[in-house]
């Protein structure tokens, strides 16, 4: 749900790397796999809701909040808009292709075009309209409400700026993302307002969820466009603490909605705002030694070993924004995008061979280990999510590796 496209994508062509962000992306593919196979069902109950309604919650998140950071490094026209569009729209097409089949097989194809255009192709693939939905949004509310200061292309004078610098924006997309948040995880405290149920309704009967990009995509694109103009940074240290507060006050929450039993799900609450800006802080923020990203280290006190000065250029390689030289942060970029893509046509078609297995009916004879695997892949939550997490990198590094070649040059437009 990519930033799962990547900062390819994302910044229109700036090859600038940032590293640590790269890997958090690829995490979070693999975050939003455990939120539809429940890898800790089998086992706990209530741990695996903590991990797929609390931490595997901020994937999708901070996806969008990546897209709207890089894509705001580029002037924010309707020309660069347009090719952001594009892009995002491509990857929605092909990867409904992918899953048409499945759908066609699996589903009531009535209403199919209208799903595709206002609540998305397959289950996972609501994150591409609403991607677009949330740059249109946002684009349109800057140009509306955020002064030519918070536009321009030096985030430091952003910051420095006593002139409206985006808050507007980011007020009235955190408006719709109440609202979302009252559709979804507050849903229950509107039960006896029969008006208000009714009205409710005849939005899921079109949408399905306020997980859209108005309620939900608009509020963290806009963020994520909101700290690359005004240029916030913040000390790793204070981010840390703050992220790890924001994870406990969101494990409370959800507990809380849990226990009053008033969420229609959980895929908008509050305390994701503040765990998923402090995790994206934590990532761009200033080193842990509290010295400026783009500043120079303090020099070196004599008698100490130049050993410090070798973990140090480790660690600004790997935290800082200057470009990063090794391709494993490319490839962990477009893994995310392939990974989340192509995990839900392994989970449909594993289960069915899987079933078919255990009934007899897709290979005769099949020997008891083949069996045995079957069962587990369909009655172990926890090995089918390493099962099909296995199989979608092994894809993912397939498409790598065969998009080198120049008759399948296309391959690269899945990530």
């Amino acid at each position: 749900m990519a930033s799962l496209e990547g900062t390819k994508l994302a910044i229109g062509g700036n090859r600038t790397e940032y590293a640590l962000i790269d890997a958090a992306r690829f995490l979070c593919a693999l975050l939003v796999v455990a939120i539809h196979t429940r890898p800790l069902s089998t086992y706990t109950e209530l741990g695996n809701f903590l991990l797929d309604k609390g931490i595997c919650r901020v994937a999708v998140p901070f996806f969008f909040v990546a897209s709207g950071y890089f894509w705001a490094k580029n002037p924010m026209t309707a020309k660069h808009l347009g090719k952001f569009l594009r892009r995002v729209a491509l990857l929605y097409v092909l990867w409904t292709a992918v899953y048409y089949p499945i759908v066609a097989e699996s589903q009531d194809m009535n209403h199919y075009l209208r799903r595709c255009l206002l609540s998305g192709s397959y289950y996972h693939l609501w994150y591409y309209p609403a991607m677009i939905t949330a740059a249109v949004l946002t684009f349109c509310a800057w140009k509306l409400f955020a002064s030519e200061t918070a536009m321009a292309s030096q985030p430091s004078k952003a910051a420095n700026s006593s002139g409206n610098s985006g808050w507007p924006v980011i007020a009235a997309a955190f408006f719709f993302y109440i609202v979302g948040c009252m559709g979804e995880s507050y849903y229950g405290l509107f039960a006896g307002f029969p008006g208000v149920v009714k009205w409710a309704e005849a939005y899921f009967a079109l949408f399905w969820s306020t997980r859209s990009g108005l309620f939900f995509g608009f509020f963290f694109f806009a963020l994520g466009t909101f700290l690359q103009k005004r240029g916030w940074r913040m000390n790793r240290n204070r981010a840390g603490a703050a992220l790890l507060i924001s994870l406990a006050l969101m494990f409370a929450e959800i507990m809380t909605l849990r226990r009053l039993d008033i969420a229609k799900d959980y895929n908008l609450y509050f305390s994701l705002i503040p765990a998923t800006l402090f995790l994206f802080l934590w990532l761009i923020g200033e080193p842990f030694g509290g010295e400026k990203a783009s500043g120079s280290r303090k020099p070196a006190q004599s008698g100490k070993s130049s050993r410090g000065e070798i973990v140090g250029a480790e660690r600004e390689a790997l935290f800082e924004k200057a470009p990063v030289a090794s391709p494993i942060w490319r490839m962990l970029r477009k893994s995310s995008v392939l990974i989340y893509g192509i995990h839900l046509w392994f989970k449909y078609y594993g289960l069915k061979y899987a079933e078919m297995v255990m009934a007899g009916t897709a290979t005769q004879g099949a020997g008891a280990q083949v069996q045995r695997m079957a069962e587990l892949f369909v009655n172990n939550s926890f090995v089918q999510y390493l099962a099909i997490c296995g199989l979608s990198m092994a894809f993912a590094a397939a498409i790598l590796a065969l998009e080198r070649i120049p008759a399948l040059r296309f391959l690269k437009y899945l990530y």
